[in-house]
C-alpha cells in the first residue's frame, strides 16, 4: 500500500468543506433563513479556501 500525502490545495479544499458544513449547520439550529445560512456560509468557507490557499500554505523564499 502506497503513502500518497494531499496536497496543499487539497487540504485547503477539505477545511473549506468542513467550515462550510459547520458553519451552515449551525447557521440552521439558531433558526436562520435557509439560504441566508447557506450563503454566509459559503461565502466564509470562501474565505478560508483564499486564506489557506494563497497565505498559509505558501513556501517563503
Amino acid at each position: 500500500m502506497r503513502n500518497k500525502r494531499l496536497s496543499n490545495e487539497d487540504k485547503s479544499m477539505y477545511i473549506a468543506g468542513v467550515m462550510f458544513l459547520a458553519l451552515s449547520t449551525a447557521l440552521f439550529i439558531t433558526g436562520m433563513f435557509f439560504m441566508k445560512a447557506l450563503g454566509t456560509a459559503l461565502l466564509t468557507a470562501l474565505t478560508t479556501y483564499v486564506f489557506f490557499e494563497q497565505c498559509y500554505y505558501k513556501i517563503k523564499d
